[in-house]
């Protein structure tokens, strides 16, 4: 291909470029080089990496999520003990020794664990997550209540195997199992359902010993470090978000560039965008917007790509231009993606291959803004990393469209 500069390169890393309006309202977490849970200011965007693997993962956006529960690092303060002892706290997954180490040691034939009630609505998701790790015994558990859901919807973690059985009763099964694996021992384990009545009842964190059936065990010496427990409406569990003594809402991050910051920005003209990220959980995007230009509040015009699918869409003056339905991304896997456009002459490539060009379209004008994650015109929003995103001057061709979404 030709050589073409972009006249904006977004190459995502530890610092937020000057050019990008990061107006995120509040703090929030991410995972840092070394695998921890690391706490960051309002305002700026988070460079995340894989606490598996380490990897950098790129920039993550995210929805406003709020954990519902209260001390979520002091299981000893406004939480219910059921036969359980408390042991020498122990270092959590941020470095802090804050980590409480939970036995057995209360009682000896019964539930060994903690729990706090919260009134729950039916027909919302939840995800009840937190961070376990080996002491003497291996096995832990997550419920949230019958009175709110089909049945205790529970969850038994084996922190040694990484592996999970569902053990929730009366029939019922949990939607979702997850572990993730920490570094130093850690796991983070979640549990999600859908509330089918509008009640309280109450969520547990515990001990279990292994037998894949039941969450009652009578006491055995058995204990495991948990740290970070987090509830929060939604189907998956998103980036941890530390309370105290209130709930705590993490705020929706809102990166956005402003044209007129741009050099040599063909407004109405022509123009070819890139863009190179994943996704933890590509069926919960709905009609959300992963990056797109617009004209501001009303985005009568614009050109974007949002949805599962990375659909197209073209709108001058609301009438549709362009449209184009790609393969769906898989979770956790990074695709690279691009759109090119003039007028009469607009495509789109998908991991190294390009649709079918429309040769009949009108390209908008009064682009003021390029946004990301939540955008006008859409009002979904998901959790996703941006690792490169890029702005050409001119209408790249097909064959250069492939070449830079091949991996």
């Amino acid at each position: 291909m030709a050589i073409i500069k972009p006249t904006l390169n977004l190459v995502a890393s530890e610092y937020t470029p000057e050019i990008i309006n990061t107006t995120r309202a509040s703090g929030a977490t991410r995972v840092n080089a070394a695998g921890l849970v690391e706490r960051v200011s309002a305002g700026t965007l988070r460079y995340d990496h894989d606490p598996t693997t380490l990897a950098g993962k790129g920039w993550l956006i995210e929805e406003a999520r709020t954990n519902i529960l209260i001390q979520s690092e002091d299981l000893q303060t406004n939480w219910t003990a059921q036969n359980v002892g408390f042991g020498t706290k122990g270092t959590a997954p941020d470095g802090k020794t804050t980590a409480e180490l939970v036995d057995d040691s209360g009682g000896t034939a019964s539930n060994h664990s903690v729990y706090y009630s919260y009134s729950f609505t039916s027909g919302t998701s939840y995800t009840l997550s937190a961070w376990f790790k080996v002491g003497s015994g291996s096995h832990g558990w997550l419920q949230m209540p019958s009175s709110a859901f089909p049945g205790n919807i529970s969850g038994e973690f084996d922190i040694t195997n990484l592996t999970s059985v569902d053990i929730s009763d009366s029939g019922a099964s949990a939607e979702s199992i997850t572990m993730v694996e920490y570094p130093n021992g850690w796991v983070r384990c979640s549990i999600t359902d859908t509330a089918d009545a509008t009640t309280s009842g109450n969520v547990q964190m515990g001990l279990n010993d292994g037998n894949g059936t039941t969450t009652v065990f009578t006491g055995s010496g058995l204990n495991m470090y948990m740290w970070g427990i987090q509830l929060e409406a939604g189907s998956f569990a998103t980036s941890y978000i530390p309370t105290t003594t209130a709930a705590v809402t993490r705020a929706q991050d809102t990166p956005i560039v402003n044209t007129a910051d741009i050099s040599d920005f063909n407004d109405g003209g022509e123009g070819s965008l890139y863009f190179h990220g994943s996704c933890p959980d590509v069926s919960a995007i709905g009609n959300a917007t992963w990056a797109q230009l617009d004209n501001g509040a009303t985005a009568v015009h614009r050109i974007g790509f949002f949805g599962e699918n990375t659909n197209v869409q073209v709108l001058v003056t609301s009438t549709q231009q362009y449209t184009a339905e790609n393969n769906a991304p898989s979770d956790n896997t990074d695709f690279r993606f691009a759109f090119a456009w003039k007028t009469n002459s607009m495509n789109e490539a998908f991991n190294g291959t390009a649709g079918t060009e429309d040769t009949t379209c009108t390209v908008p004008s009064n682009l003021s803004d390029i946004q990301f994650g939540n955008t006008y015109g859409h009002s979904d929003f998901f959790q996703f990393h941006i690792k490169h995103f890029a702005l050409f001057p001119v209408r790249l061709i097909d064959a250069d469209l492939e070449t830079i979404t091949t991996g």
